[in-house]
């Protein structure tokens, strides 16, 4: 209950507050109450992206952004890159709809440095306006040039920054992601598998090991500084390789631009999540990784580093594009970087191991050999036997005798002009020509005609033909053609061996979209039932005008409903290596690399995994081990194959080949 007196001071308290505001001239000054203000609102958080731009440092380039649905993302500040290639970029939003993708354009004052050398040129970078630079000096970008990077996820938080650098893979990763993502929105499974893939195949060129890594997570040194070359990692070097090979593969009149469009328009991804290319255009790149590769190495030497790393990866590239070359036109899958602990490589191990035997035994189905080998040879002997075979119709003297009767035929037709009967001979005691051409009308026939070519080593090819018509300007048909390779005994002094016999064969020569396309048909006889395989062979020969080079493709008769097809590409007058086979739906390429006369390295590949065996004097040699291959995916062991066909993979497994293959 209230006293008297405190009733009597609330009511006092009222009564002074109404005489305060009852506008009276009492004396008392009345004093304004300000209210309390709110806290103003947290300022937006700050947050962006850094990196560098590199395809040769690029600096001065605008840098725009898109979010995952592609539409233009605000920037506060920083949307150039600095002379070294590096930016940091401030958003003006408070949200970023990831994954977004990072933009450099050329123009307005943009530039970038040459970061190829090509054997001490001045013309190493062709700017693009008929001019060009030397290594290490920078030129003007045009502003149609574009390069992108990408990124999966952006932290929002105050003075967040996501990493984006921007180079020829990360542009590849972004054309496959967008690729994937189709009409769709962007998503961060686009990203991260379309990095995976474009380190897939830097891995799989360099065999440098990029597991368990992304795109950005990898710094891109200037290679033009060889200070910042010899201070890079193994994986900043092999992306910076690849970046440099873009120059490299860079054809008469295009622009640095025009080949990253080519390069991304040649590679897409397959359903299995595989990078797809033809062999053609993945020998092709990897040839200019391997350009790259060498400036590389010597700028890492000229600032003090170890190159030991990048000269092993030349030596991946340029065994895995002898693959890729003798893959040719059929497609090439190529798998995304393992992760760490991945069975993936020896599970591919084991597909290329299945696909290898399929292949060897639906050759040997088709071409009928499969019931040879008397003396003991295995399937896989058997089956080199026959490439030897193929080997020796292409070999250094063949290409060049079949080469020189042509170009004779052609010119003796042409000088001809008047009807009657020439006897030609080219008067060449080591490597003679002759034969006999006779013009009735627009009718050119040709007899008793021979081509002979021998080599440095000795060996002898002998091309003749009984018949033959000849329209000129390499239209021809040879009939009753004949093909005997001899070579030198196995001592000096003993009598040259006959090795090789074409027999019952046509030689016809036409012209196709400017190409020479030459059909040889016949059989081939070796100097034993083992070889002597009756093998009724198509051999087109494509040679274009004004070039010794060649792409055959063989086929062999077969009373099997199995295809099998050989390519192989080459030199006129130079004995071939490489090949790929077909058969039964798989394609395997063949390549050797030569030490000396049946001594060297062989290789099996599906463009994925190589199975690599030594040679010497013509057998398969073992190693201290007792294994006779190696197989390896992207410079990384995964398996042994061991005399008895026992292939041991690297995850501990084991699989007994079936008997002969090996």
């Amino acid at each position: 209950m209230k006293s008297i007196l405190q009733s009597i001071a609330l009511v006092s308290a009222i009564l002074f507050i109404v005489s305060c505001d009852s506008g009276g001239t009492s004396g008392v000054t009345s004093v304004p109450i300000t209210p309390p203000q709110p806290p103003a609102p947290p300022a937006d958080p700050e947050f962006g992206l850094d990196g560098r731009a590199v395809k040769g440092v690029i600096g001065g380039a605008t840098i725009t952004v898109t979010d995952s649905a592609g539409a233009d993302v605000a920037i506060a500040s920083g949307g150039t890159t600095g002379a070294d290639g590096s930016y940091t970029i401030i958003f003006d939003q408070a949200e970023v709809s990831a994954p977004i993708v990072v933009t450099v354009a050329g123009g307005d004052g943009a530039t970038m440095v040459c970061d190829i050398d090509l054997a001490g040129t001045d013309d190493d970078c062709a700017v693009g306006d008929g001019t060009s630079v030397a290594f290490g000096e920078s030129y003007p970008l045009p502003a149609t040039f574009a390069l992108r990077g990408l990124v999966a996820e952006v932290p929002t938080e105050d003075g967040a920054s996501a990493t984006v650098n921007i180079t020829p893979a990360s542009d590849l990763a972004t054309n496959l992601a967008l690729a994937s993502a189709d009409t769709s929105a962007l998503t961060a499974a686009d990203v991260e598998d379309a990095s995976s893939q474009v380190l897939g195949l830097i891995q799989t060129i360099t065999g440098t090991d990029l597991s368990g890594q992304d795109l950005n997570d990898i710094a891109i040194p200037d290679v033009a500084d060889s200070a910042d070359a010899a201070a890079a990692s193994d994986s900043s070097l092999a992306l910076a390789a690849f970046s440099a090979a873009i120059i490299a593969n860079q054809g008469e009149g295009e622009t640095v631009g025009d080949v990253i469009a080519r390069v991304n328009a040649s590679l897409s991804a397959n359903e299995e999540g595989n990078l797809a290319a033809s062999g053609t255009e993945l020998s092709s790149l990897t040839n200019s990784v391997v350009t790259a590769l060498t400036t590389v190495s010597a700028q890492v030497t000229a600032g003090g580093g170890d190159s030991s790393a990048v000269d092993a990866a030349v030596d991946n590239a340029e065994a895995i594009e002898e693959v890729y070359e003798a893959i040719g036109d059929e497609d090439v899958s190529v798998p995304p970087v393992p992760e760490p602990g991945s069975t993936a490589p020896a599970d591919q191990t084991k597909a290329f191991i299945s696909t290898f035997g399929n292949v060897v035994s639906s050759a040997l189905a088709t071409t009928g050999a499969a019931g040879a080998g008397g003396d003991g040879q295995s399937a896989t002997e058997l089956f080199a036997t026959e490439l030897d075979a193929v080997a020796a119709l292409n070999s250094g003297p063949a290409t060049a005798a079949s080469g020189a009767l042509k170009d004779a035929v052609n010119a003796t037709v042409a000088d001809l002009t008047e009807d009657g009967t020439i006897a030609f001979d080219n008067a060449d005691a080591t490597n003679p020509v002759t034969f006999s051409l006779t013009k009735a009308g627009t009718t050119f026939s040709i007899a008793d005609a021979s081509s002979t070519q021998t080599s440095a080593d000795g060996t002898v090819v002998v091309i003749s033909a009984t018949t033959g018509t000849s329209d000129g300007a390499g239209v021809f048909s040879l009939e009753g053609v004949t093909m005997v390779t001899t070579t030198p005994g196995a001592a000096q002094g003993d009598d040259p061996v006959t090795t090789q016999t074409f027999t019952a064969g046509t030689l016809n020569g036409a012209v196709v979209d400017g190409n020479t396309v030459t059909t040889f048909v016949g059989t081939v006889n070796g100097t034993s039932a083992t070889t002597s395989f009756g093998l009724n062979i198509v051999y087109t020969d494509t040679v274009a005008a004004g070039s010794d080079t060649y792409t055959a493709t063989i086929s062999f008769a077969s009373a099997t409903a199995d295809d099998l097809s050989l390519r192989l590409s080459g030199t006129v007058g130079e004995d071939i290596s490489n090949y790929s086979v077909t058969a039964g739906g798989d394609t395997i390429a063949f390549t050797a690399t030569p030490t000396a006369v049946g001594t060297g390295t062989v290789v099996f590949s599906d463009g994925t995994v190589l199975m690599t065996l030594s040679l010497e004097s013509g057998s398969v040699v073992a190693d201290q081990a007792g294994n006779i291959a190696v197989l390896t995916v992207a410079g990384v062991e995964t398996g042994t194959v061991s005399a008895n066909g026992t292939v041991t993979y690297s995850d501990g497994s084991i699989q007994s080949l079936p008997a002969g293959i090996f």
